[in-house]
């Protein structure tokens, strides 16, 4: 049931964007032990959940961890930027298919991983349009929050 709010709600403020197609959505991978502990990929799984609502191609596993991350609850945003740095691997898939996407994340506090996605995505030389969370802890608050443009 919540699963299907959260998804409604990313699919609304997608529709509201007015984005130029074609793009694709790509989840924000959770870390192998997170994956393990629930069973499923949070993001993937809302990501299939807006891309069926709204007839939209998904990226299926575009960005996946390439070296293991600690567990971001509990660390400090500078902590948090440190963990994350270079720990993304863009699939041979997505590379093959620069085309421009959406990311979609389930909870967002610092940014630091939106952000470390957003780099690896574009050393790929892959678009990023729009970066969308389900839940913004809004924990943070002043110049390490999430209200950074994408350029």
């Amino acid at each position: 049931m919540a699963q299907q709010i959260l998804s409604d709600a990313i699919s609304t403020c997608i529709a509201h964007l007015d984005l130029e197609a074609p793009f694709a959505l790509m989840a924000m991978p959770s870390s192998a032990k997170a994956n393990r502990a629930r069973g499923y990929q949070h993001a993937e799984i809302l990501a299939k959940q807006v891309g069926q609502s709204l007839g939209l191609p998904r990226m299926e596993n575009g960005l996946t961890h390439r070296r293991r991350v600690s567990d971001q609850s509990g660390l400090s945003a500078l902590d948090r930027a440190a963990n994350v740095v270079d720990s993304f691997l863009v699939s041979a898939r997505a590379r093959n298919n620069p085309v421009s996407v959406v990311v979609i994340d389930d909870v967002v506090t610092t940014g630091s991983s939106m952000r470390e996605a957003v780099r690896a995505l574009r050393a790929a030389d892959i678009p990023v349009l729009a970066l969308i969370s389900a839940v913004g802890t809004g924990r943070q608050r002043g110049a390490d929050t999430l209200d950074f443009a994408i350029r």
